[in-house]
């Protein structure tokens, strides 16, 4: 394994009055020195692009999306404004698209951790190749690469009850009868692949929803099929477990 030096690549990570800022900025050179800011906050320092993986809020899109220099997919744009109520102010783009940053090319690939999360994939001067991940659900989709900056603080490689698989068999089972069912779920993500595995499983009734969920899922899906508020005529409810009170919680 080469040092990174070799590898063209230097991380960084910038101190605040409050400590270290979140997730790190690469910097490499190609023609000349770039430095891509990772799922980070804003920072005194400019680089020369935010790379937004997804909108979830450890993320921190939040801090970037007023910047004409940050550049997200176009269903994570539309996630970060429905979750804070803000216009997106960079540039986006549809997974799978190469696009041209600062003189880059960068290519983008689909990581299958929520609608719109995308992997940014490149190279530096001396041939590196550089991918920025993210979460990862499925890694089916992306490319091999000689620098790896994924999301990885969670679970031990070594312990066997971190590794499992989603048992989509149960689910389909627990709602089989779908008479007044509540599935507790984030309401970025989760909430939104319930719903497609309820369409999938051949559930068409009325899906009630707290109003983010419900605002994530009609703002990003096409085909969620019929929904409602919590409070609607529906036997399938999907909500955050604290929008939940006296439900029943499956999931």
């Amino acid at each position: 394994m080469k040092p990174l030096y070799d590898l063209g690549v230097l991380p960084v990570r910038y101190r605040t009055g409050k400590g270290f800022k979140p997730h790190i900025s690469l910097t490499f050179k190609v023609e000349k020195n770039l430095t891509f800011a990772i799922d980070t906050t804003c920072s005194k320092l400019i680089p020369d692009s935010y790379l937004i993986t997804h909108a979830h809020s450890d993320h921190n899109g939040k801090s970037v999306m007023h910047s004409e220099r940050a550049v997200c997919s176009k269903e994570t744009a539309r996630a970060l404004e429905i979750l804070y109520g803000k216009k997106y102010a960079g540039r986006t783009f549809e997974i799978g698209d190469t696009i041209d940053i600062t003189g880059v090319q960068v290519n983008t690939y689909p990581t299958h951790h929520t609608i719109g999360s995308t992997a940014f994939f490149w190279e530096n001067e001396v041939g590196t190749r550089i991918l920025v991940t993210g979460d990862v659900k499925d890694a089916k989709d992306l490319p091999e690469c000689d620098l790896l900056v994924t999301e990885a603080n969670y679970g031990d490689y070594d312990d066997p009850n971190c590794h499992f698989q989603d048992d989509i068999s149960a689910f389909r089972e627990a709602v089989k009868e779908p008479d007044d069912i509540a599935l507790g779920a984030y309401a970025f993500g989760k909430a939104q692949r319930a719903v497609c595995l309820l369409r999938e499983s051949g559930y068409s009734g009325m899906i009630g929803m707290d109003p983010t969920s419900l605002a994530l899922t009609e703002g990003l899906m096409d085909n969620a099929g019929q929904l409602c508020g919590l409070d609607g005529d529906c036997g399938i409810r999907i909500a955050a477990l604290a929008n939940l009170p006296g439900w029943q919680a499956n999931w």
